[in-house]
């Protein structure tokens, strides 16, 4: 082989290596920027939930506190305990474990049961006289629950 030829030869060679490395570097461009597409999107759509996911976050909160309040200002409508004393109760309940349905029913009960004693029946007012409380004390609270509540509209409800 004369070395002229083998020039050409070599230089041919390389110039087809340039266009083939030029292919390669195409091919795995358009690869690489379909892949940061998707990277990009898929970043977008999470950022996207993560703000849904806070809105709806929030949302709950702000029911959940709403539906607290109705059901304290209810329970105060039918036991004729005022909110603030509801309320007070309700979080110490939290505190405790106890759920507020529990309290309700409880404080449901007590009222009926006040308002028994009120009415003179014996076992309620024994057990209100066990407590230890002043007679005026009994008296003037049974009474005063008694005219707020009567027995029947709490324990129907």
């Amino acid at each position: 082989m004369n070395a002229g030829r083998l020039e050409i030869e070599l230089l041919a060679n390389m110039a087809r290596l340039q266009s083939d490395m030029a292919d390669a570097k195409r091919s795995v461009g358009g690869a690489m920027a379909g892949i940061e597409s998707s990277v990009a999107t898929a970043k977008n759509a999470l950022v996207g939930l993560g703000v849904v996911g806070a809105v709806v976050t929030f949302a709950g909160t702000i029911k959940g506190a709403i539906d607290a309040a109705d059901q304290i200002n209810k329970l105060s409508q039918r036991t004729g305990i005022g909110v603030d004393k509801l309320d007070a109760l309700r979080y110490a309940g939290k505190l405790a474990d106890v759920e507020f349905g529990a309290m309700e029913k409880t404080l449901a009960r007590l009222n009926v049961n006040i308002a028994k004693a009120a009415a003179g029946e014996e076992e309620q007012a024994d057990a209100f006289k066990k407590m230890a409380l002043p007679s005026s004390t009994r008296t003037a609270r049974c009474s005063r629950c008694a005219r707020v509540r009567t027995p029947t509209s709490a324990a129907t409800r």
